[in-house]
């Protein structure tokens, strides 16, 4: 198993509260869940968009990574 295939692993764990509740629809228990996380940060006073932002960043280097390693095996 890659990292990026752990990461989906790690991010269906942390949904099954939401896909088993009210959300019947994956993008919804997404949504529920990123608007949960957003009202933990508020009550812990993390900036919820700088970490969405360093979030964004780390998960484009390991797209980045994972292609260019796939590439470098079929090549």
């Amino acid at each position: 198993m890659n990292s990026i295939q752990r990461s989906i692993q790690h991010a269906k764990k942390a949904l099954k509260y939401y896909l088993n509740g009210a959300a019947l629809e994956n993008n919804l228990a997404v949504r529920d869940l990123l608007a949960d996380v957003k009202h933990y940060c508020d009550a812990h006073t993390i900036d919820f968009y700088a970490e969405l932002e360093a979030a964004h960043r780390n998960y484009t280097e390991e797209v980045v990574e994972a292609r260019r390693a796939k590439k470098q095996r079929c090549c």
